[in-house]
Formats: C-alpha cells, structure tokens, sequence
C-alpha cells in the first residue's frame, strides 16, 4: 500500500467539518436580537455559526430545509416564532433523533417548550424580587407591597416569585384574570383599582405578557390608570419606561449580550456532555439592565438623591 500524502493532507483539512457541523439559531431581525445573536458568535468562537433570520415569510419548510441541509448539533431558538415554527416542525417532519435545543427571549418560555425533547431555556422574565428590590434601593419611600395583575395560566409564575418575595421581606400581591374573559380591558381595570386601592400597594409589577400588554391595553388602560395613580411601575420593556407611555418608573430587563453569552455557556455545556440535555430546565438571566425614568420618577417625588448612579442607563 502506497502512502499517498496530498490525499493524507486533503483529508486532514476536511476533517474539522466532518465532525463538527455547528450550531444553527433562528432569530427574528432587530436590535435586542441582533445583540445576542453577535454575542452568541463572539462567544461561541470555536465553533461554525448559521443564523437564518425568521421574518414574516419564514415558514416550517424553510426551518426544515435549513435543519436538514445544516444538519446542527445545537439549534438555538429566539423569540417565540421561532419557537412556534420549532413545533411545527416536530409535529410535521416527526424527526427521529432532533438536535438538541437552546431557546431564549421568548414570553412565558416555560409552557412554549412544552413537547420539545432535549431543551434549555433562558428566561425573559426578571423575577419580582429581583425588581422590586432594585425598585426599593432607588426609592426613598418604603416598598413593602407590590401588586401585579396576572391571567390565570401564569399561576404557577406568581405562586413561585411571591415566595421569593417573601425572603426579602416584600409582599407580592396578585389580581387573577381568567384566560377566557370577555373583557380583558374591564377586567384589568378593575383589578389595577384592587390593588391600588383595596391592597394599597407600593408599586405596581407589570408582566411581559402579550395578552395584557396589547396597544389597545396600554392606551385604553395601562397609560391612562398609572398617570391618574402616585404608584411606581416596574416594567420588562425599556419602552414602557419611555416618557411619552409612562407606564414604567423602572424597567428592569436581561441585557443581550449577557444572554448571548449565557447561551453560548448553555451549548459549550450540551457539547461537553455528549450532546445531550442533562436535564430539561429554564435558567435565569445571568445579566440584567436598570434603566430609570428620572421625568416620571421626580414626578411621585420618592428617588432617592443617589438613584442616578445606581442604575445603568436613565431616560428623561
């Protein structure tokens, strides 16, 4: 048998491709995803990653193309689109051995990875305690009550972050909406005057939830109760903390480059172990923003004179 070294070298140079394919995330366009997304490239620096961008148009076919042609061992999920497609895939396609799967920046991510194998979610949720003690380190006023509106599905939620609360001394006071109402703007109305006026909370926590955080909502209810109401607002999106929407004093949120990262740790961790889940489970951000409403906060007259310095970023 003849050595044959230019066939010896050819082989060597494919052989990086031959055993690793990368890692394959799907992503919606803007600026928090793209953040993200750039952090998960930088931190994942070892390894070949393909982003297809989930517009409008993307469909369940061009997942599976994707999946096929690119044939990942990690496919990392953004957004609850992409997430949606992810199932949709399952269900149609019914592959017998899929990828192991990341998933981030999704609403509600615990119940929307339900029936995906193999998975790891990061939460897009900042838990109540987290935020209200923020809310508390800023405010000169006590905060030892605060009230949240709720549907009935997130129970669950509320249950486990008033426990948390309670460690830190807060009382998380909640108003349940069923799922199935007729009237969500009446009802969170009226639960809002509950907790305002019955409860007599502290501060107000608002839910990244799509169904209760919907424009009509907002403009019909949520602008107009927290301008006739003195109680701070803890928010999930920076925009809600905007003057001009004023629903939020404070918005605490995941900062993007963290979770990029975080999830890159996540699929350092599912290579490390075989390419597998361990366990199926959600994390917590790692890494959050504060960013202060100084306009709305002067506005109650309770910031503390050294609030400014404690946060990350203020808007006016």
């Amino acid at each position: 048998m003849t050595f044959n070294l230019n066939r010896w070298i050819a082989a060597l140079l494919l052989l990086p491709y031959a055993v690793f394919s990368g890692v394959l995330a799907f992503s919606p366009v803007g600026r928090d995803f793209n953040e993200a997304v750039s952090s998960l490239r930088t931190n994942l620096s070892d390894y070949t990653v393909t982003v297809e961008n989930v517009n409008d148009d993307y469909s369940t076919k061009d997942m599976a193309k994707s999946i096929k042609d690119q044939n990942p061992e990690v496919v990392v999920l953004f957004d609850n689109k992409s997430i949606r497609l992810y199932h949709a895939f399952l269900d149609e396609y019914k592959p017998s051995n899929p990828p192991p799967v990341v998933a981030l920046m999704a609403l509600q991510i615990e119940s929307s990875l339900v029936g995906i194998p193999n998975v790891i979610g990061i939460s897009y949720e900042i838990p109540a305690v987290t935020t209200a003690s923020r809310l508390r380190s800023l405010w000169s006023s006590p905060i030892r009550k605060v009230g949240v509106v709720y549907r009935a599905s997130m129970e669950k939620f509320f249950l486990e972050n008033q426990k948390f609360c309670k460690v830190e001394q807060i009382a998380l006071v909640g108003q349940k909406i069923s799922d199935e109402t007729d009237d969500l703007n009446h009802d969170v109305r009226i639960s809002l005057q509950n907790l305002v006026w019955n409860d007599q909370v502290d501060a107000l926590w608002i839910l990244n939830d799509n169904k209760l955080l919907s424009a009509k909502l907002i403009r019909d209810v949520w602008i107009p109760f927290m301008k006739s109401n003195a109680k701070p607002g803890i928010v999930g999106f920076e925009l809600l903390a905007q003057t001009k929407i004023g629903v939020g004093v404070i918005a605490v949120l995941p900062d993007n480059v963290g979770l990029g990262a975080q999830a890159a740790n996540l699929v350092y961790e599912i290579m490390d172990n075989g390419k597998k889940v361990e366990t199926k489970r959600i994390d917590l951000p790692l890494a959050v923003i504060q960013v202060l409403n100084t306009t709305l906060a002067h506005r109650l007259g309770a910031l503390r004179p050294d609030a400014e310095k404690l946060v990350d970023r203020v808007v006016e």
